[in-house]
């Protein structure tokens, strides 16, 4: 497997120097990009700007489209955020930037309260080669392999329907229980 150090677009990388950071931007592994966290810098004055969280967050995650633009990725390859919040009252703000940005199918999240160095919020993603979502795919809700296969075996809209024969599943969930019409 090759592993790749990726340095960053100029701007980005100008604004980690201001603050004499030595780390990598992102390290490809195979198919899986990872990126050093990041707080909210403008990057034409290299400062992180005095904005309320929603503000900070907006613009760390547009910093981190224009990484991922750099590498011929998107927003829509992430598939793991962490965010660092001072202030984790500030949850419901993040979460909803996170929904406004990010569209269904969401990428995995983990959110903590740290005290940061600077700014409200520090973001890391990963994200990978192939994006999770296509642009032209609907919004639809995630269905999980177990509840998708026991809707296929099972038509209540068709009263004289009989159950197809489907696939055993080795551990089915209840809900999968349930819908198939299991005790």
């Amino acid at each position: 497997m090759t592993t790749t150090v990726h340095s960053s677009t100029p701007k980005v990388a100008d604004a980690l120097a201001h603050y004499d950071i030595k780390n990598a931007t992102a390290i490809q592994v195979g198919d899986l990009y990872l990126f050093s966290g990041m707080t909210a810098i403008d990057l034409d004055t290299f400062e992180v700007p005095d904005i309320d969280l929603a503000g900070q967050a907006r613009l760390t995650l547009e910093n981190f489209g224009l990484i991922l633009s750099d590498l011929g990725l998107s927003l829509d390859h992430v598939v793991k955020i962490n965010a660092h919040l001072v202030d984790l009252e500030d949850f419901a703000v993040w979460n909803q930037v996170f929904r406004d940005v990010f569209k269904p199918p969401y990428p995995c999240r983990t959110t903590v309260g740290a005290p940061l160095v600077v700014g409200k919020i520090e973001i890391e993603v990963t994200a990978a080669a192939h994006p999770r979502r296509r642009n032209d795919e609907p919004h639809s809700p995630i269905a999980t392999p177990c509840l998708t296969l026991a809707r296929l075996n099972h038509a209540p809209d068709r009263p004289d329907a009989q159950p197809r024969p489907g696939p055993r599943l080795a551990r089915p969930d209840r809900r999968t229980r349930h819908l198939q019409g299991s005790a």
